[in-house]
């Protein structure tokens, strides 16, 4: 009997284990988010080196230091997953019980320009919530009833601007972890045993963005390092039959679990002005979890082996800014590999390779904007084969997921107008730091330029006191002729003298 109490705490340790080790781009069928905003959510989360908006917390840290005012932004993340499984002995399907209206995983982020170089940001939300139930009486029931699971971190960073196509940006991560568990305990004993605790981890982020071209071309990486988590737990047993009480009594366990280094890259290139092509690749380096030692009060400690290998998840997003003014649209592709080998499988996260479907709409008015993402998540086929972790079968699943974010901007550039001019230079040119420099110059066209119409001369006119009058005149005497007005006297020409 004490085998098989011993066997049924390392049970508990190894569910508690799959838990609390599901990083930020993990899913399991009950879960994960990696995706945080609503904005980035509807681009399939391929923002690291495009984000401009306070989520960049999280995503990329140094982008803050090209963003202006002050801006805060509160959302939430609804999360439904469904999830089934085939028993390989009878082909018999258990579906799991669905969660009465979902998950809810808040998120708020908010961010302040210091000066022109330096910004500062913090961000609170929930990188993981695992949630699933299965039937009490199922054929798995011993590895697990009930995983409900939630994380908040805590992530104050500083961004400088060390150029202005060069920012970096460096913070701490302050991660909480709660579990709530239920596994069953085995037949002959009957009831079930109900597992609970919290604890901190502490860890650090890093990041850099790079602009060759800004707002047409960036590159960008971001660092999460790994967060140890000393995890103190207690199991209370609920035995059906009195007789094994003393065998099965509360105790407290401990053990120390690793968080795996997450590295992302991206890139973000802009072919037309209206159109933002993204990119991304993270990396979860899983081989830090290679096993597990469990410490009890009251049995000999155990060392689990999980072999977890790295993995890769490949995001592909795609922006674009629609006629109405304000409005734009979103699209987003993922693919997510599984990490856990098919001997470790368990149904507390009965994970998969999965392919990600991603859309989304923002809308901006002023100092407001609010954004619409929606993903679907389709997990492959999943098989247990080695029946350490849970019975052997096959798993299916399918998540949605649903995001909306409210972003207000403050100070100055709160406008969108206002960003579109460089500090202090609002009447100015655009420079090739300013958005609108990606916007083909105005053609200047030459039209023909019409003669003006001639200017009519008009007769000059002379006042009366100005004008000449000619002398009087006498009548003209023998001999003379009459002389022209203002003329000489003439002499009359003589005749020749004639006979009479």
């Amino acid at each position: 009997m004490k085998n098989r109490a011993n066997k049924i705490i390392v049970a508990f340790g190894c569910a508690l284990v799959l838990g609390l080790t599901a990083s930020p781009s993990a899913r399991g069928a009950g879960f994960l988010v990696y995706d945080v905003s609503a904005e980035a959510l509807g681009k399939g989360s391929a923002v690291t080196a495009s984000t401009n908006e306070p989520a960049a917390v999280f995503f990329n840290p140094a982008a803050l230091a090209h963003m202006e005012g002050y801006q805060l932004s509160l959302g939430t993340v609804w999360v439904n997953a469904n999830a089934q499984f085939e028993d390989a002995a009878t082909g018999a399907t258990t579906k799991a019980i669905p969660r009465k209206g979902g998950f809810w995983l808040p998120t708020i982020y908010g961010m302040a320009r210091i000066n022109k170089w330096v910004s500062v940001g913090l961000g609170v939300y929930t990188i993981f919530g695992l949630g699933i139930e299965w039937p009490y009486d199922w054929t798995g029931r011993e590895h697990a009833i009930l995983a409900d699971i939630e994380t908040v971190t805590f992530s104050p960073t500083v961004s400088v601007r060390l150029h202005k196509k060069f920012s970096v940006g460096l913070g701490l991560n302050v991660v909480r972890g709660m579990v709530d568990m239920t596994n069953g305990l085995p037949e002959a004993i009957g009831g079930h045993v109900q597992i609970g605790g919290a604890t901190f981890g502490f860890g650090a982020h890093a990041a850099l963005l790079y602009r060759p071209i800004p707002n047409k071309l960036h590159f960008g990486a971001t660092y999460h390092s790994r967060v140890r988590l000393a995890f103190n737990g207690r199991a209370d047993f609920e035995p059906d039959h009195e007789e094994f009480i003393p065998e099965l009594q509360d105790q407290g366990g401990k053990a120390v679990i690793v968080l795996p280094d997450i590295i992302s890259v991206g890139a973000m290139y802009r072919p037309i002005p209206k159109l933002a092509i993204t990119y991304d690749v993270n990396v979860v380096l899983w081989s830090t979890y290679d096993e597990l030692k469990l410490d009890f009060e009251r049995r000999d400690d155990q060392i689990l082996k999980r072999k977890n290998k790295n993995v890769a998840t490949f995001r592909l997003g795609f922006e674009y800014e629609l006629p109405v003014k304000g409005l734009k649209a979103r699209l987003g592709f993922i693919f997510d590999m599984n990490p856990a080998p098919a001997e470790y499988l368990s149904p507390s996260l009965p994970d998969a390779h999965r392919i990600d479907f991603a859309v989304g709409v923002g809308y901006e008015w002023k100092w407001l904007k609010v954004d619409l993402g929606y993903l679907f998540v389709y997990f492959l086929d999943s098989k247990s084969e080695g029946g350490t972790e849970g019975p052997v079968g096959t798993y299916r699943s399918t998540a949605h997921l649903t995001a909306l974010t409210f972003t207000a901007r403050f100070g100055r550039g709160a406008k969108k107008r206002d960003r579109e001019q460089p500090r202090g230079t609002r009447l100015a040119p655009p420079t090739r730091d300013d958005p609108r420099a990606t916007r083909p110059p105005h053609r200047l066209v030459a039209r023909p330029v019409r003669p003006a119409p001639p200017v009519k001369k008009r007769p000059r006119v002379v006042p009366p006191a100005k004008r000449k009058t000619p002398p009087a005149t006498r009548p003209a005497g023998a001999g003379e002729v009459p002389r022209k007005a203002g003329g000489a006297k003439t002499p009359a020409l003589s005749r020749p003298a004639t006979n009479p």
